[in-house]
């Protein structure tokens, strides 16, 4: 595995990880109009190379709990609606663990309608709260943004 010391700003090897954990969801449909889906993952990733300084410690930007949920709506036959949400946990953005990342989630939203049997109008809002976050160290992430479409079927 190939790592990136911030301190050096150069390319190095890490000499052996270990990565484990488990993941789970479930997803129900109460009504033929509603659905609700979750899922979770635990991820234990870490450096073990022996002689390094960094052994024991977690992989840079490897956060050990993330999941999401989504709620699906179909309040009419030609119209559907979710709304989900996804978490991704505190993290590390160096080797020695020592400056940490936080823990975040985004809202989103999207709708779809079917206008006529050839055409389908749609639309969505990701990053529903404007959340200010950084999935990678000094590179801020978009605000809220709105995006749509009409796609035609010939």
């Amino acid at each position: 595995m190939v790592g990136w010391n911030y301190d050096t700003w150069k390319y190095y090897n890490v000499g052996k990880i270990k990565t484990s954990g488990w993941e789970t969801g479930f997803s129900v449909k109460p009504f033929t109009w509603l659905s609700f889906d979750a899922h979770y993952t635990y991820t234990e990733a870490k450096d073990e190379t022996e002689e390094g300084e960094n052994n024991g410690k977690y992989l840079v930007y490897r956060p050990q709990h993330t999941g999401g949920a989504s709620l699906n709506i179909k309040p009419l036959e030609k119209l559907n609606i979710n709304l989900n949400a996804q978490y991704v946990g505190k993290r590390y953005r160096n080797e020695d663990n020592s400056a940490e990342m936080p823990a975040y989630t985004l809202y989103n939203l999207a709708a779809s309608y079917n206008a006529m049997k050839w055409l389908k109008i749609f639309g969505r809002v990701e990053n529903l709260t404007d959340k200010k976050y950084q999935s990678s160290y000094g590179y801020g992430e978009s605000g809220i943004g709105l995006y749509g479409g009409v796609k035609v079927i010939f």
